[in-house]
């Protein structure tokens, strides 16, 4: 354990699994949720969201509608694969390190 606090070891790639779950999976919801739960409390800020809300997308026919939704799924989908791409990079560098500083024979 003081190894772990000392920053001797690093932490395990099942952990950064995790992590990559609970950010790329779970986050998003939260957020969802959060921010459509502050939507509903703030009087003030719900009505400028519906108002803003329905004059945008009054104002888009359904090719314009069907292109925000597009780019907006592209770009959730772009930074699901940053975040990915991340972990990765991470779990690799915790590999090459583990490969380079530990004797041979001790990596599974």
């Amino acid at each position: 354990m003081l190894d772990f606090l000392t920053f001797q070891s690093f932490i395990s790639g099942y952990i950064l699994i995790v992590m990559y779950n609970i950010g790329a999976f779970i986050l998003p919801l939260l957020v969802w949720h959060f921010s459509k739960k502050i939507c509903q409390k703030l009087q003030l800020f719900r009505q400028g969201h519906d108002h803003i809300k329905k004059l945008v997308w009054s104002s888009l026919n359904w090719k314009q509608r069907m292109l925000l939704i597009t780019i907006f799924t592209a770009i959730l989908l772009l930074i699901e694969m940053v975040w990915r791409m991340m972990i990765e990079f991470l779990i690799a560098y915790m590999q090459i390190r583990d490969a380079l500083v530990l004797p041979h024979g001790v990596i599974q």
